[in-house]
């Protein structure tokens, strides 16, 4: 009986673990479980796509903690070890990699970002990264419709201002910033004539009578001298010029119709880039006044921009060849083809920093127009082809690539500013508005 009863009691001791109860953190239930922990996020994402006011990032989610991911995104503040107290994106659920878009920034700021993710055992958090906005002023030029007529604007940081009345039309065309000194440089129909005409800090100055359409198309600031470029009407054709200071210099010209896009001083240099007729459209430059063709007339092109780097000269333009236009950037006369093969493409602003050289302008992926730049000849698509898009100038500072140009909604053009591709948008949508120029400080 003894042993009977001291085998019972074994039995009962050895049985007691069995019946003891899961703790709520094992999971519940009778059968337990593995604990639940926070989320496992691996990294967060290089920031890219930095603006004045957004950025991109993101994160990786690698492991749930035992329990589903609710929310995630990234958090971020002015100053170090931000959590989601402070401001953050919200970017779905689960695990896996995702993408943050952050919006809202203020200009010149420094941000601390970190992943975060979320579950029911609460709030894990990513590395921290820091990068900072851009505190540069955006200065761009062109022209909305207001319903009767084109309107020339200028907008500062998005901010428009209106140039003109809007009873007849006009465009602001080239912009260039000088100290606290803003030129725009443009025509406005006068009489039904197109009146050349330059605007600083938004008063005009008239270049032509008014006798013969003129217009001029490019400006540079240069110490007190202010050049610009485009052409006079004279009876039987155009004559290309530059403006120093307001008076007229013709260029040499070869044919009736001449007229100078892109202007860069350098020095005491003139330089411009432009086209004439012989008879064929030909792109040329001037320097000093002395005409350099760069294309032999056989077939169209035109000269849009210049940048002048040391002793290098770089034009952008476009040249057709066979039965499309192929946009093109020449180094000192030396032709380099930008668009794709057997595509529509246009080359129409150039901007060199340091050793790289940047261009812009649109490439046709039937059957629309792509706004693009290209970087050293490598192609970036600002749009998705959707719609119709081109860029007409372009603007480094630092690392910042700003273009500029329009995209379509469907009906009617929006003017638009990229930067590092990313789009600003500069109208609503509800009449035609093109930026036509932009400069950056």
């Amino acid at each position: 009986m003894k042993m009977n009863f001291l085998t019972a009691v074994v039995a009962v001791i050895l049985l007691l673990p069995a019946c003891k109860k899961s703790s709520p953190g094992n999971g519940g239930g009778s059968g337990g479980g593995a604990s639940v922990t926070v989320p496992v996020l691996s990294v967060t994402t290089a920031i890219t796509a930095i603006t004045n006011t957004s950025a991109i990032t993101g994160g990786t989610i690698t492991a749930d903690g035992g329990a589903a991911v609710t929310a995630r995104g990234v958090c971020w503040n002015t100053v170090s070890n931000p959590t989601i107290a402070n401001s953050k994106t919200t970017d779905g659920s689960g695990t896996g990699s995702f993408t943050s878009n952050l919006t809202g920034l203020n200009a010149g700021a420094t941000y601390y970002v970190k992943a975060y993710a979320t579950n029911s055992a609460g709030t894990a958090y990513g590395p921290e990264l820091s990068f900072s906005t851009s505190n540069a002023d955006i200065y761009v030029t062109g022209y909305k419709f207001n319903g009767t007529a084109r309107v020339a604007k200028f907008w500062r940081n998005g901010v428009a201002t209106s140039l003109t009345g809007g009873t007849t039309d006009a465009e602001g065309i080239s912009i260039f910033v000088a100290g606290p000194d803003v030129y725009i440089a443009g025509y406005e129909i006068i009489g039904g004539i197109e009146v050349a005409k330059i605007w600083k800090n938004g008063i005009a100055t008239s270049l032509t009578s008014g006798v013969f359409s003129s217009r001029v198309n490019s400006v540079f600031v240069s110490g007190p001298d202010v050049y610009v470029t485009g052409y006079s009407g004279i009876f039987n054709g155009r004559e290309a010029k530059v403006w120093k200071n307001g008076i007229a210099i013709a260029l040499a010209a070869t044919s009736t119709v001449e007229t100078g896009h892109g202007i860069s001083v350098s020095g005491s240099d003139v330089y411009v880039a432009g086209y004439g007729t012989v008879p064929g459209i030909y792109a040329k430059t001037w320097k000093n006044g002395v005409a350099t063709p760069l294309t032999n007339g056989a077939t169209d092109a035109e000269a849009r921009a210049i940048h002048v780097a040391g002793s290098d000269v770089y034009v952008a333009g476009y040249e057709y060849a066979g039965a499309i236009h192929v946009g093109k950037v020449w180094k000192n006369g030396i032709a380099t083809l930008l668009t794709s093969a057997g595509n529509y493409g246009y080359a129409w602003g150039v901007f060199v920093s340091g050793t790289d050289v940047y261009v812009c302008g649109a490439e046709r992926n039937s059957p629309k127009f792509i706004a693009m730049t290209w970087k050293n000849s490598l192609p970036v698509y600002l749009t998705d082809g959707v719609n119709n898009s081109h860029a007409y100038s372009i603007y480094v500072s630092g690392n910042h690539v700003f273009a500029c140009g329009f995209e379509s909604n469907g009906s009617k053009n929006v003017a638009k500013v990229w930067q590092n591709g990313v789009p600003i948008v500069l109208t609503n949508g509800t009449n035609d508005a093109i930026a036509l120029s932009i400069f950056v400080k």
